[in-house]
């Protein structure tokens, strides 16, 4: 067997010859034919890892992966410059009212005011008997009291009271007529005093009447008969003197 094998080694190297027409001797023997392939023998032991190849091209980029968790925060940056000013809001609801403040300190005192009440009167009479023409004005032949000094100005008998100052006045008058119808109005200057204008349908009794008016300083009051002629009586029975006529004069402002 050996033989044999050394033998078809040596065929194997000669095979170069076709046919074994080139074998430098007849062939004496048929040319042996390869026999089935034989089992398959155990696998040798791994042999020694290779050296590393190249580096191969790199390959496409790969789809994006998820989002990874968010980092740590970073620390503050610098403070940017201000910015302009905005503009101004709305008007924000009314707070809620502060405590009352400390009481200031007492101011300087004012000025005095006028004096309350009356600021003035005069009381002007007569006492004789006299007879007033129709449209004729009320002689008066006593001045009274008359408060403060200057108050009006009037010349005893005659009819015209001057007022000195400026107000409003109260104004009452008192006549005693004789008999018949009388009639009487207070007037300033030529005009006859709203409200002044006071009658009698009897007679030989007092007839009064009042008013509030303005004056101005310089204002002329007088007494009016409006009536037909009129006896003022100073008398009474059995002679008792009386006034006549009389007048008193109230500034109230």
């Amino acid at each position: 067997m050996l033989i044999y094998s050394i033998f078809f080694r040596w065929v194997e190297k000669m095979g170069k010859f076709n046919n074994c027409n080139h074998i430098p001797f007849p062939c004496a023997f048929p040319v042996e034919q390869p026999g089935p392939t034989g089992a398959t023998g155990a696998t040798g032991a791994t042999g020694a890892t290779g050296a590393t190849g190249a580096t191969g091209a790199t390959g496409g980029a790969g789809g994006t992966g998820g989002t990874g968790a968010t980092g740590a925060t970073g620390a503050t940056g610098a403070t940017g410059a201000t910015g302009g000013a905005g503009g101004t809001g709305a008007t924000g609801a009314t707070g809620a009212t502060g405590a009352t403040g400390a009481t200031g300190a007492t101011g300087a005192t004012g000025a005095t005011g006028g004096t309350g009440g009356i600021l003035g009167f005069a009381f002007i009479y007569d006492t004789t008997a006299q007879t007033v023409a129709q449209n004729g004005n009320v002689t008066f032949s006593n001045n009274g009291n008359i408060t403060p000094p200057g108050f009006v100005t009037h010349a005893p008998g005659t009819a015209p009271i001057t007022i000195n100052q400026t107000g409003s006045y109260l104004i009452t008058f008192e006549v005693f007529h004789q008999s018949g119808t009388a009639a009487f109005g207070l007037f300033n200057g030529g005009s006859q005093i709203p409200g002044g204008t006071y009658g009698d349908g009897s007679g030989n009794e007092t007839l009064s009447g009042q008013v509030i008016t303005t004056f101005i300083a310089g204002d002329v009051l007088t007494l009016r008969n409006l009536d037909g002629s009129t006896a003022l009586n100073n008398s009474i029975p059995p002679a008792i003197a009386v006034n006549s006529a009389s007048i008193v004069i109230t500034r109230l402002a």
